[in-house]
């Protein structure tokens, strides 16, 4: 498992997510796989056959489905990211450099709760990271940075 910042993006493989700039980018859960393949396989490309077998085991696709998830995550991050190796798959040549595995996380009552990279609401507000009912906690009650090995 490993997080991977490459220019303003975060790839999070334990949160599961892309952030640019600390703020979730939305990608569909089969475009954050191929952008997990393509990341752990880098700089070596990963072949055509390989992708269709791993983002749709046992199900026949159309060649097409491929070419729009790879659109969908170049229009997400960088056009320059991923290249296409002709004939063979796609490659991501994007320089990136590994972060550290330091993870940190709230224990609410029983609940352990993971934080993420960039910014942790916390409040009544369900899009909070952390969400705690009670009268006495407003909407936007505080805020978490994770930076590294630092938390403020």
């Amino acid at each position: 498992m490993m997080s991977l910042r490459f220019g303003a993006f975060t790839f999070d493989e334990i949160a599961r997510e892309l952030r640019r700039d600390g703020a979730a980018v939305p990608l569909s859960p089969k475009a954050f796989r191929l952008l997990e393949l393509l990341i752990k396989a880098r700089p070596n490309p990963v072949g055509h056959e390989t992708l269709y077998a791993k983002l749709w085991p046992d199900v026949v696709v159309e060649p097409g489905n491929l070419h729009t998830l790879v659109s969908e995550l170049r229009g997400a991050i960088t056009h320059e990211a991923i290249k296409t190796m002709h004939r063979i798959g796609y490659a991501f040549v994007a320089t990136g450099v590994v972060e550290e595995s330091v993870r940190y996380s709230l224990l609410l009552g029983s609940e352990e709760i993971p934080l993420r990279s960039g910014e942790n609401g916390i409040g009544r507000d369900p899009r909070d990271v952390v969400v705690i009912h009670a009268p006495d906690v407003s909407r936007h009650h505080a805020k978490l940075t994770v930076a590294g090995t630092t938390v403020t």
